[in-house]
């Protein structure tokens, strides 16, 4: 399945020149010897236009509902959120909102973490 979809990926590198992902933004290699790139690119540069979507929908949810919790940022393919003082309901909406992603072939898996003092210290959600 990977060598298939790396086959495709290089195909059309050598027939149009570049590839585009599930967000419209394409990658280009001049030379066709560096194709086997192009499918790393696909994958990370997708993931990380879904996170900054995913991190203007939680902003947009935030801005909304009047909410003193606040995104801070996105760190890989982790969104650090500040959330208020008795704010503590807002999480799951937030997770429907990083969850709902109709693009991807497998579900995004959504674990939310807190900590108080230190990232290091970072603690499971229950909820």
């Amino acid at each position: 399945m990977v060598q298939k979809y790396q086959n495709v990926v290089q195909h059309a590198i050598q027939i149009k020149g570049y590839v585009v992902n599930e967000f419209g933004r394409r990658y280009y290699i001049k030379n066709s010897r560096f194709a086997y790139k192009c499918g790393n690119y696909l994958i990370q540069g997708t993931c990380a236009d879904a996170v900054k979507e995913i991190q203007i929908k939680v902003y947009r949810l935030l801005k909304d509902k009047h909410l003193r919790t606040r995104v801070i940022i996105s760190v890989h393919d982790e969104i650090i959120i500040e959330v208020a003082d008795g704010e503590d309901f807002i999480i799951k909406d937030i997770i429907n909102i990083m969850q709902d992603q109709k693009w991807a072939l497998c579900p995004f898996k959504v674990e939310p973490e807190m900590f108080t003092d230190n990232w290091a210290n970072k603690s499971e959600v229950s909820l």
